[in-house]
């Protein structure tokens, strides 16, 4: 058997919470399914990696590759355009508001 050992995941703020009586769990959150169903279990899970040599295909193994998206130079550059709309747009109005003003001074 070819598997990784993994603890249990941290929860974030965007993280939904899990359903227990659907056994839909959005994290590795091994002490809340130990508590659901009542186990004594040790703090990790094991994720089978390769290819399965059972007839109905259970279970669908992993490949074991863990991929972090790196995206910041596109949300570097979002906030950057952002930012430069914001000056734009607030010289433009800052320079209506003056205009404005010297008007009904004249």
């Amino acid at each position: 058997i070819d598997a990784m050992i993994r603890t249990s995941n941290e929860r974030n703020y965007f993280t939904p919470p899990n359903s227990p009586e659907e056994n839909v769990w959005f994290g590795r959150d091994v002490d809340e399914i130990a508590r659901y169903h009542e186990l004594e279990l040790i703090p990790v899970t094991v994720d089978l990696i390769g290819s399965p040599d059972v007839a109905d295909g259970y279970p669908i193994p992993g490949d074991g590759n863990i991929t972090l998206r790196n995206d910041h130079l596109g949300y570097a550059i979002t906030w950057f355009g952002i930012g430069f709309g914001v000056l734009v747009i607030g010289g433009l109005y800052i320079r209506q508001h003056k205009r404005t003003e010297s008007d009904e001074k004249a």
